[in-house]
């Protein structure tokens, strides 16, 4: 979705979306915030992107000692203020966050060790930005993807969950489920193949799908 007065997600302020995400109601950021943990672990990159940061979680787990390049990019002004706010002092000036649409961005070919996107491709088309994102991974790179789905045998869960915030139902007509199948066809259209592959159980009858998607040297 472009960044414009219809995108849903610009009139979710960063409160409204900590308060939906956290414990009393998705509980999702610790869950993600352990995900990207265990990826960033693993892989280790000297060159980071994260796609649709939000208001930053899981950037504590990034080491600049490791890390020298971090780029943080979400659509919306007030998610990007708020983690440059809380990261840019520990990070320094290797963090670049970026208030920029995914399907537009420019970021350099082959500039990244590590792709992470969490909860992205429910929110745009992928047929369009894996391309996208395939390009910025380098040689031996790996781009994380993170699905939220429904668990086996809760069909009919609504991708939202329910919440007191008001502004988070704007989502409803956007959001779109998106089969982890899907994504590794497109990946592999664009020789990646899956690396590593598993579930994370989640409250409300869903679980996050992840998996890691390398590039050959």
């Amino acid at each position: 979705m472009s960044r414009s007065e219809a995108n849903p997600w610009l009139t979710i302020s960063a409160q409204d979306y900590e308060g939906h995400m956290g414990p009393d109601y998705a509980d999702q950021l610790r869950p993600l915030r352990d995900v990207f943990a265990e990826v960033y672990r693993t892989i280790r990159p000297p060159r980071l992107a994260l796609l649709g940061c939000a208001t930053g979680n899981g950037l504590e787990h990034v080491d600049p000692a490791l890390t020298k390049t971090a780029v943080a990019i979400d659509i919306h002004p007030e998610f990007v203020a708020v983690t440059r706010e809380r990261y840019g002092k520990a990070l320094g000036a290797m963090l670049k966050v970026r208030c920029e649409d995914l399907t537009s961005c420019v970021l350099p070919s082959g500039a990244f060790d590590l792709v992470h996107a969490a909860i992205v491709f429910e929110h745009v088309e992928a047929c369009a930005l894996v391309p996208r994102i395939a390009n910025w991974v380098a040689a031996g790179g790996v781009c994380a993807v993170v699905l939220q789905v429904e668990s086996s045998g809760a069909a009919g869960t609504s991708l939202i969950t329910p919440s007191p915030y008001g502004s988070i139902a704007g989502l409803k007509d956007t959001m779109h489920a998106v089969s982890p199948e899907a994504i590794a066809t497109l990946f592999e259209r664009e020789g990646m193949r899956p690396r590593r592959q598993w579930t994370v159980p989640l409250s409300g009858g869903k679980r996050f799908d992840v998996c890691e998607y390398a590039r050959s040297l």
